[in-house]
């Protein structure tokens, strides 16, 4: 992989544990993907239904850590740092939550095709566990 951004097909698959309950969702995006200074940087642009501009999406990879960057629509700074809580506010046009997020498990692994990542991590808010998580994150280079 160069330091020149690539078209890349990611797919990310979501667990989310509330309560008893579990709710899987499969995303696929087209965005872009580079390797630089052994981090990977994969981007991509999303639009629900509910909201009138698009969230452009920045995900960085590296081997021990993992951060997540929204602006637009939704704006939000989550950092995955295994054994560490970390502060993240979640922003929509309805409001702000103030969030910590405990990542529990982080794994990074490589291929010819691209990168996958893999997390589990848990949601509070005010110390109140909002939910636990399961994150599967691929990107594959097109073309």
């Amino acid at each position: 992989m160069t330091e020149t951004p690539k078209i890349a097909e990611i797919t990310m698959t979501t667990i989310q544990k509330v309560d008893q309950e579990r709710d899987t969702t499969i995303y696929r995006y087209r965005g872009s993907m580079m390797l630089r200074g052994g981090r990977y940087f994969l981007t991509y642009q999303e639009k629900m239904e509910e909201e009138q501009q698009e969230t452009k999406t920045l995900l960085v990879a590296a081997p021990r850590y993992m951060t997540m960057s929204c602006s637009g629509a939704r704006r939000q700074k989550m950092e995955f740092d295994p054994g560490r809580r970390t502060r993240a506010v979640y922003e929509t046009s309805m409001g702000s939550l103030p969030m910590e997020i405990e990542t529990k498990y982080y794994e990074l692994t490589e291929d010819a095709e691209g990168i996958e990542m893999k997390l589990c991590y848990e949601l509070y808010s005010k110390d109140l566990l909002l939910s636990g998580n399961e994150l599967k994150i691929m990107a594959r280079m097109i073309g």
